[in-house]
């Protein structure tokens, strides 16, 4: 699943995927949920408690309207499925940077 996200150093990546973490049992709960992503430390993620312009995803036990970026709504606690959703995401980002990244014209 990860293989992608393994195989290709973090250093050659110019932005780093960002993840918007909001979950409405409040800040202690979204802060567990945090340190429970350090676990997604090789993904080169950047994790941020309020989404912002270089969001690309958001997670939270909410589902909201107003929001633009791909959504991962959790249950409480997060289910296997829930993480392996959120790794899915995380590499379709990653797949999508090194396209771009491998595809730049040489001069």
């Amino acid at each position: 699943m990860f293989a992608l996200i393994n195989n290709i150093p973090a250093r050659l990546l110019k932005e780093r995927v960002y993840v918007a973490v909001d979950f409405s049992q409040g800040d202690l709960y979204t802060e567990y949920v945090i340190n429970s992503l350090d676990a997604f430390h090789h993904a080169n993620i950047i994790i941020e408690t309020n989404i912002s312009n270089n969001t690309y995803i958001f997670v939270s036990d909410i589902y909201s309207q107003s929001v633009k970026q791909p959504q991962l709504t959790w249950e409480d606690p997060p289910t296997p499925e829930d993480w392996t959703n959120l790794g899915d995401i995380i590499e379709n980002v990653r797949a999508k940077k090194a396209f771009a990244l491998f595809n730049q014209p040489i001069y």
